[in-house]
């Protein structure tokens, strides 16, 4: 039986599957692409709510197109601000997912970096 590796995206997105499919209130906060944020949507509530925060115009326009591609922009709040934040955005008590992919926008401005 061969055994399937995982990066390091899929692995947390593993890990956090079942905490995903019972929360209410998620946040991407660096959207990137979107991949984060479309996997969120996907796998969450449908009551739920994903907050995705990004400073750069292209990542909102690249995850609003893949949203609605999927049928998934009315769950989505697309921010467009830092992840540092948040706090202005979601009520922290409620916050229970929260996903981190640091680095820059792939295909973007390598001089624009996420910082921690």
């Amino acid at each position: 039986m061969k055994m399937q590796t995982l990066n390091a995206v899929q692995l947390a997105q593993r890990l956090l599957l079942p905490k995903v499919q019972q929360a209410t209130c998620l946040v991407d906060a660096t959207m990137g692409k979107g991949g984060d944020t479309l996997f969120l949507a996907r796998n969450s509530a449908p009551a739920a709510t994903i907050y995705s925060f990004d400073i750069q115009a292209a990542a909102i326009k690249q995850t609003q197109e893949l949203l609605i591609k999927h049928g998934l922009e009315q769950k989505v709040k697309l921010i467009s601000a830092s992840h540092a934040t948040v706090d202005q955005h979601v009520g922290l008590g409620t916050l229970e997912v929260a996903m981190f992919n640091l680095g820059y926008l792939p295909g973007g401005d390598h001089l624009l970096i996420t910082k921690p």
